[in-house]
């Protein structure tokens, strides 16, 4: 019998015709159907490969779960306990949500991270190109929380990388009003220009990536990353650098969710944050019949099942939001968990790149 992963599934049924792309067969970030047994729309050497990858995904997904338990019972609203793990850059945000930063500006930017940090979230993402790290620094000190109990994230722009890299990082240092930054990404895997040279591309990701790597050497970043990376770009730094990196940024909801790209990552022990997990509120992700139906079971709203979605597959969300009101909602997703089957029929909702909703990494060489 033939074994395929379940993505592979995936698209073997849906080139089939057998399931159409987006459709179930179980059941504002800046930057439905009943329940169906697999038997009954799939050849039987196919159902049978499908509930063997199932049932491994089950096993795995039960593994990852206890492991977020674990975590969970040291992390308590507003009071983020170091854990000790592999990756550095899980010590903080092991089973939290981040707060998005991107959209805002001005007194706007540091009213939004100040109420968030006044609700509890202590993982704040941000980038020099949302020009809001000065307005960060300031909801920070206004707040009162110790620098040391947050965890600030800042990026660097593909205008930037190159020999620009080094400057452009000790830039946003001081506008973010601190001597180090708990994690530093990659924005993007290069310029966005009608004509790309790869080779090109290629030097100035190895020069900022050594920048990293120096910065995470002097202290200055206590972990080091890439966002909006593809399999293709990912694979060729971990081919060349000396430091590897710790965090993948990337887009992922329930209508997008790059298995393969996040295979990649666990296999290289990367730990994973998920951006426009709500998807904007586009594509109609949040009136889904699936995710109401489980929203409705829970008395939960579709964000907050979506975002523990994510958490229990060990995927840190960066969730944005300018009011707080969506704020508290979307941070109180700690004390409800979703069953195995339910996480397996979320996992049936993707379809593929066609629901990406930000810059597709792809076109950069």
């Amino acid at each position: 019998m033939i074994s395929l992963p379940l993505p592979g599934i995936l698209a073997l049924t849906q080139a089939s015709g057998t399931i159409r792309p987006g459709q179930p067969a179980v059941g504002s970030n800046c930057h439905g159907a009943k329940a169906t047994n697999l038997t009954s729309i799939l050849p039987l050497s196919i159902a049978s490969a499908a509930a063997s990858a199932l049932g491994r995904a089950r096993a795995t997904r039960a593994s990852r779960k206890a492991e977020i338990s674990r975590r969970q019972k040291l992390l308590t609203l507003g009071n983020l306990a170091p854990v000790v793990m592999s990756n550095p850059a899980e010590a903080k945000t092991a089973s939290s949500v981040g707060l998005g930063t991107c959209c805002l500006k001005g007194q706007a930017s540091e009213d939004q991270v100040y109420e968030g940090l006044k609700i509890g979230y202590r993982l704040l993402d941000t980038a020099s190109h949302y020009e809001n790290e000065g307005n960060i620094a300031d909801a920070i000190r206004r707040s009162g929380i110790p620098r040391e109990d947050v965890f600030l994230i800042t990026k660097i722009w593909f205008d930037d990388m190159g020999e620009r890299a080094a400057p452009a990082f000790q830039e946003s240092l001081k506008r973010l009003q601190t001597d180090y930054v708990d994690l530093l990404l990659i924005h993007f895997p290069g310029t966005n220009d009608a004509v790309q040279s790869p080779a090109a591309n290629a030097k100035r990701r190895a020069e900022t990536w050594r920048v990293l790597e120096e910065a995470k050497a002097a202290q200055q970043a206590r972990s080091i990353g890439v966002a909006n990376f593809t399999r293709r770009h990912l694979k060729q730094l971990l081919a060349t650098c000396k430091e590897s990196p710790e965090v993948m940024q990337t887009e992922v909801h329930p209508y997008f969710q790059q298995p393969e790209l996040l295979e990649l990552c666990r296999q290289k022990n990367l730990k994973i944050q998920a951006f426009s997990p709500l998807a904007h509120g586009e594509l109609g992700l949040l009136n889904d019949r699936l995710l109401t139906g489980i929203a409705a079971k829970y008395q939960r709203s579709v964000a907050q099942v979506v975002l523990q979605w994510l958490l229990q597959q060990d995927i840190t969300p960066i969730a944005f939001s300018g009011s707080p009101k969506n704020m508290m909602e979307n941070f109180a997703v700690k004390d409800f968990s979703l069953t195995s089957q339910e996480m397996d029929r979320i996992s049936f909702l993707d379809r593929g790149p066609n629901a990406r909703v930000g810059f597709d990494p792809n076109l950069i060489a």
